[in-house]
């Protein structure tokens, strides 16, 4: 953001100088080691009485407000309010005021302490609201914030001088939306919790090319869409840098005269090819157009070729058109995306990875991610095949370097398990019903020695029914160093807690409850221990009570059960499961107990609780010795001592006292902190540097056991 000098020059400072009486305050300013010399002698100085001073009124500091509306959630309704940004508070407060004014409802109503400036302390009842904020904008925030009765005076406003609005017009920003120009009392006081959140709200530090194409494929969509006799036209979302298309006529062509060839001696079915393509014609699926005049450059002709199928008894004959067809070495026309019957409203994903011939690392990386899988849908299926590219890199093949002969067998065999076709999923997951339906997030969790996973479940809860949808699962290997099936069962549980937090803040729609699913009763009994735990586990189990308190702090249910593992989906995307077994597998809408009230669902254990025992259960956890050690106390009193100087001085006294005892009863001491002093008064370099020594020493020894 654009910044000006706001420094006064000297010539204008001098203007603003002005000399002050002994009563009035002074501010002094030195511009280097001299002058700071030169206005200390004249402070100390009582004859010296005249002291320039620069009071300047103009440039007095203002308090950051910003005016936003308030969103009612009862009437839908928006109210603005005053916020008081301040990145010195470490929690956000809303005044009673516009608690009542916005009529939000408040909930867990506690006593809170808050310190405020000279460390005054004052005590009072508080609840928990939630606020939604809306900009100037139209940016949207969601505030969970404290009431408090009062949260300041009202905040002056800030005087602009004309150079500062020429300012701001030359950079196109509008002082309405900079701050505040008249005296307000502030409704909300956000605090460093949401601070950088309001601040950054429209910046995104890692912008992506993803991102940057996504919303210009929305716009193109959203400018190009037509209605015609009630159908719905769109563009195709050309990629502005795509190499120039072939027309393919030539191709096409061919490829026509090789279909009427083929039909020479099957008039009939000619006749029954040709009909079929008058049929579209006339239903407007195809149009005839003049190939000499073209509304733009991009020509492509697309070749077809019938599909017989004889048993049929309505459609023998189908029409196939090959828009991915080109010339050899020409690039094609690709289109992504996934495969939308639209008649039915069901979404396919192809599994292409079975297509591709693999002889090398590259070619197997590049089959794998032929398969286009953005929502993790079919993460069982492609389990066996990420295992298998981890053990070629295990194997350190060179990218190009020709597999073995039992490598590429085994990847015959994964390829053969995808054979049978895969059901496709429904694209709406919301029931269309007038009665209020009620939504929630069911994840589950699991780990194989190989793969942890986890799949997270809409659960709709209407009166009459209850459906759950699969909407995201997610699966990644573990570490090429193995480690223990409780630690791999962990991060299945942080994954799941962190898909469920994603999915959370894409859905446009409320949940009022998620429920996580575990088969490992060790993980859910470390996430409600207090015991103290080794680093790698406690680290995970940090973060995951803090997605946890998340979800409670925006008064969203968050419950852990345990579950067996055949009832438990999440148990086949990690170790994977063959295309034939795909059908009306627990993959597609989890165990059948999510469709019963949650009265019914398998009960909650006091995870609380330790499992049975277990040596790798038990390595995790950190063991506290307490050692009954007597407390040594030293005979310096360091706390006595207001000085650190004062304290070597007087040591090296006490230690020339001792030294003139023991030449007084002629005893010999073997201490060389006490041989080493003279019996002279004036204490030496060297006396002073023995002295600290032994102080340090003695320091660490009566403070061992708290520093341990």
């Amino acid at each position: 953001s654009p910044v000006r000098d706001t420094i006064p020059s000297r010539e204008d400072s001098a203007e603003r100088e002005r000399h002050q009486g002994r009563d009035s305050p002074v501010y002094v300013a030195a511009n280097s080691d001299e002058e700071y010399d030169d206005l200390i002698r004249h402070l100390k100085d009582p004859s010296d009485t005249q002291v320039c001073t620069t009071l300047d009124h103009s440039t007095s500091s203002s308090l950051m407000t910003v005016e936003a509306l308030a969103v009612d959630h009862q009437s839908k309704t928006s109210t603005p309010v005053i916020l008081l940004l301040d990145t010195g508070a470490q929690r956000s407060f809303i005044s009673q005021d516009a608690v009542a004014r916005l009529n939000i409802k408040v909930s867990h109503i506690t006593p809170l302490t808050t310190v405020t400036f000279g460390a005054v302390r004052t005590t009072e009842p508080s609840g928990m609201v939630d606020v939604d904020l809306v900009d100037n904008q139209g940016r949207k925030i969601r505030l969970i914030l404290r009431t408090k009765e009062h949260l300041t005076v009202p905040c002056p406003p800030i005087n602009f001088t004309a150079e500062d609005r020429q300012f701001l017009q030359s950079y196109n920003i509008r002082l309405e939306s900079l701050t505040i120009s008249r005296a307000v009392t502030p409704d909300i006081l956000v605090g460093i919790d949401y601070f950088w959140d309001i601040v950054t709200s429209d910046y995104d530090p890692h912008p992506s090319f993803d991102q940057e194409e996504d919303s210009r494929i929305l716009r193109q969509f959203q400018d190009t869409a037509i209605e015609i006799d009630g159908h719905l036209y769109v563009q195709f979302p050309w990629k502005s840098s795509h190499p120039r298309l072939a027309d393919n006529k030539l191709l096409a062509l061919k490829r026509l005269e090789s279909q009427y060839r083929s039909f020479v001696t099957k008039p009939d079915l000619w006749r029954l090819y040709a009909s079929t393509i008058d049929d579209y014609l006339d239903k407007g699926i195809i149009e005839e157009v003049d190939e000499h005049h073209f509304d733009n450059h991009r020509v492509y002709y697309i070749p077809h070729q019938a599909v017989i199928k004889e048993s049929s008894t309505t459609t023998k004959l189908r029409v196939v058109f090959d828009a991915s067809s080109h010339y050899k070495g020409a690039p094609s026309v690709s289109l992504l995306g996934l495969q939308w019957d639209v008649s039915k409203d069901l979404i396919r994903i192809p599994i292409r990875t079975l297509r591709k011939k693999v002889i090398s690392k590259r070619t197997a990386l590049k089959a794998f991610a032929s398969t286009f899988d953005p929502l993790g849908i079919l993460s069982p299926f492609l389990a066996p095949f990420k295992i298998f590219l981890q053990d070629m890199w295990i194997k350190s093949y060179q990218w190009d370097d020709p597999f073995e002969d039992a490598d590429i067998a085994r990847w015959k065999k994964l390829a053969e398990d995808l054979v049978h076709p895969i059901p496709s999923v429904p694209r709406c997951l919301i029931p269309s019903a007038d009665s209020p339906v009620d939504y929630e997030l069911c994840v589950f969790g699991d780990a194989s020695k190989r793969l942890y996973a986890s799949c997270v479940y809409l659960r709709c809860r209407s009166p009459s029914s209850t459906t759950t949808h699969l909407l995201m699962a997610k699966s990644l290997l573990g570490p090429r160093n193995p480690i223990t099936m409780p630690r791999m069962e962990l991060l299945a549980t942080l994954i799941s807690l962190r898909l469920v937090r994603f999915v959370h803040t894409q859905l446009r729609f409320n949940i009022s409850a998620v429920h996580v699913f575990s088969d490992s009763q060790i993980v859910l009994h470390w996430i409600h221990s207090t015991r103290s735990l080794r680093t790698f586990v406690r680290n995970r189990i940090m973060e995951i009570r803090a997605i946890v308190d998340k979800f409670r702090d925006a008064h969203i249910p968050l419950r852990f059960y345990y579950v067996q593992s055949q009832y438990n989906p999440a148990d086949c995307a990690s170790r994977g499961i063959p295309t034939s077994h795909a059908r009306h597998h627990i993959w597609w809408s989890g165990p059948s107990f999510l469709r019963l009230p949650s009265s019914r669902w398998p009960g909650s254990q006091d995870f609380a609780t330790p499992p049975a025992n277990d040596n790798e259960v038990q390595d995790e956890y950190q063991t506290l010795v307490l050692s009954n050690i007597p407390q040594y106390t030293s005979p310096f009193r360091f706390r006595s001592v207001s000085r650190y100087t004062r304290l070597v001085r007087s040591t090296v006294y006490a230690l020339k006292f001792i030294a003139h005892l023991a030449t007084k009863i002629k005893a010999t001491l073997s201490s060389f902190e006490v041989t080493s002093f003279n019996l002279t008064k004036d204490i030496s370099a060297s006396e002073f540097a023995v002295a600290e020594a032994l102080l340090i020493k003695e320091h660490y020894r009566e403070c061992e056991n708290i520093l341990s």
